[in-house]
């Protein structure tokens, strides 16, 4: 190397020795001048047959000695190229004794005379990077038709225990995403099975699918803590309640559901089960109370045992209630709702009043109506509706409220989500609700809300402010009742048809016969006993419809002496037993 270099005086020669691995050497040879540094990276190797392979010569561009060492101290691991990628490598490209550059890259010029170039064209033509060697030596071994396993071994020398730790912590973070090994999950369940079952369930979802990833976390002291809160056990833990709700910042990358109560002889909680899971949603939700039941009735020794605490204290969520409602044993459920099904608003509940309400209040303030009974017929003034899930409560007013001045519609019928200043009215001066009250804002109630405020007219004549109204047509009592022959009055809302046919819709100004029945609202009053209204029903003034009355057939129907009738009118009433008063 000294002899191809005697034309540059000017040069110095410093030898850095590189080792690549443990059997074999390489070194740099630096040559420095003024304006240039060459670096010739030499490599010598033999064979299993002991012949001395071809010296190896490579420029490349080094800026300082630490620079070699890094790049050439350690073989790289990136060995799973083609080796279809190396065919152009040929003995006869190396001029052993001289530095060339490798003929077969693109724009390398077709020498074997020694060259010197700028660093700058070194690095566009040769771009090497640091497998460059490695890649080589396994090339020349392939080519001469070596053993697999000399090939295997000689890969084995250039693998990097770095690149391969780094595939291993690829591999587990798409395996475990979250940084967690369920493989120390399973150790670790299995040494706490020794003295206490701290770890009673597991799933990982990428091996059984079916269920979410889960941790169910119990022990036997939780357990025997919950025996004794039962119902039926003589404790004093059974006087406290359960308390159950979920954390997202306990464990990184999994939501924790947890079940404490509180423990009088500690003076504090105690939880006694812990969930790490994927989502606190009814999927996992069921999953926690099927697990923990499964653990309770592992611990009575009784497979049909199922927790029963004093009562229960959780979050009004839409994954609780669905969660609760998706469970087989029915004892829990009981327990969780406190015996009683889900009360449900028909709307959403307003907790601000919007500005259209308070102008509506105001008016309400105002306002000197009276109320009347409720009639079915529709035969008064106005009439509103208060909707619940199970019941709609209709408000009937005798007298015509200032909304419908203007038209025939007021505008809590045109539109659903406005409390008219009537129905404020009735609300405020009739059923009492202060003007705080939250009810007040409601454009719909719940059963408890709809029976607090129908508690005081329960026990009162029929002839107040709010009734029920059933979801089948009306059935009056069968008693001997006054049929009159009139014309339909003009009023308000939806008009009514004939009770027998179900057909004719009657006008105002329409002749038909109407009668007063008994009428048995759904709702009960407080002391849970049926009532009874008065009813109106309206027929057109025909036998034929009269007759499928649930009512007695009319002896007489009787006729008022202000009503008028034209000779048609007459001639359609030969058939009816009418009676002038």
């Amino acid at each position: 190397m000294a002899e191809n270099h005697s034309s540059c005086p000017s040069a110095s020669k410093q030898v850095i020795d590189v080792e690549a691995n443990a059997t074999e050497r390489s070194y740099a040879e630096v040559v420095k001048t003024e304006k240039k540094t060459l670096i010739y990276i030499v490599d010598s190797d033999e064979d299993d047959d002991g012949v001395q392979q071809s010296r190896d010569t490579v420029n490349l561009r080094m800026e300082s000695k630490e620079h070699v060492i890094e790049n050439f101290g350690k073989a790289n691991s990136k060995i799973k190229r083609k080796l279809d990628e190396f065919e152009w490598w040929d003995e006869e490209l190396y001029n052993p004794g001289a530095p060339v550059l490798p003929l077969g890259l693109s724009g390398s010029p077709r020498t074997k005379h020694h060259v010197i170039l700028p660093i700058e064209e070194i690095l566009c033509e040769l771009r090497i990077k640091t497998l460059f060697c490695s890649v080589v030596k396994i090339a020349k071994i392939s080519r001469a038709k070596a053993v697999k396993a000399r090939i295997t071994n000689k890969a084995r020398e250039f693998t990097d225990v770095e690149t391969l730790s780094k595939l291993k912590s690829a591999m587990k973070k798409q395996m475990n995403p979250h940084g967690y090994s369920f493989d120390a999950v399973t150790k670790l369940r299995e040494k706490t099975r020794e003295k206490d079952r701290l770890i009673y369930s597991f799933n990982n979802r990428e091996m059984n699918p079916s269920n979410p990833t889960y941790v169910f976390k119990t022990s036997t002291v939780s357990l025997n803590i919950a025996l004794n809160m039962q119902q039926s056990a003589d404790h004093f833990m059974r006087e406290e309640y359960c308390y159950f709700d979920g954390t997202h910042s306990r464990c990184h990358g999994l939501k924790t559901l947890a079940l404490w109560t509180y423990h009088p002889l500690r003076r504090k909680l105690v939880k006694l089960v812990t969930m790490d899971c994927e989502r606190e949603n009814q999927e996992c939700i069921s999953l926690f109370w099927k697990l923990w039941n499964d653990a309770f009735s592992e611990i009575s020794k009784n497979p049909a045992y199922t927790f029963d605490p004093k009562g229960w204290c959780m979050d009004e969520a839409g994954a609780n209630w669905s969660a609760i409602e998706e469970l087989e044993d029915l004892t829990l459920s009981h327990g969780l709702t406190g015996g009683i099904d889900k009360e449900v608003r028909s709307a959403h509940t307003r907790t601000r009043r919007p500005q259209e309400f308070t102008r509506s209040l105001e008016l309400a303030k105002r306002y000197r109506l009276c109320v009347t009974s409720v009639d079915y017929r529709t035969e008064v003034n106005c009439r509103f509706v208060c909707k619940c899930h199970d019941d709609d409560i209709i408000v009937t007013i005798a007298q015509k409220p200032i909304c419908l001045k203007n038209g025939d519609i007021c505008k809590y019928t045109r539109n659903g989500t406005q409390v008219c200043s009537h129905i404020l009215y009735v609300l405020l001066n009739k059923v009492g609700l202060e003007e705080d009250d939250g009810r007040l804002n409601q454009i719909a109630y719940t059963t408890s809300e709809l029976k607090s405020m129908l508690a005081k007219f329960a026990t009162k004549s029929p002839s107040h402010v709010l009734v029920g109204q059933a979801s089948s047509a009306p059935v009056p009592t069968k008693k001997s009742s006054e049929w009159k022959l009139q014309r339909m009055p003009l009023q308000g809302g939806p008009k009514p048809k004939c009770k027998g046919c179900s057909k004719r819709v009657f006008k105002t100004g329409e002749l038909c016969v109407a009668v007063i029945g008994k009428y048995t609202p759904k709702h009960k009053d407080k002391d849970a006993n049926h009532f009874q209204v008065d009813a109106t029903y309206r027929y057109c003034h025909k036998l034929c419809c009269i007759a499928k009355s649930s009512l007695p057939a009319p002896k007489r129907i009787l006729l008022d002496t202000d009503l008028q009738l034209t000779p048609e009118e007459l001639d359609s009433l030969q058939n009816l037993p009418i009676v002038s008063t």
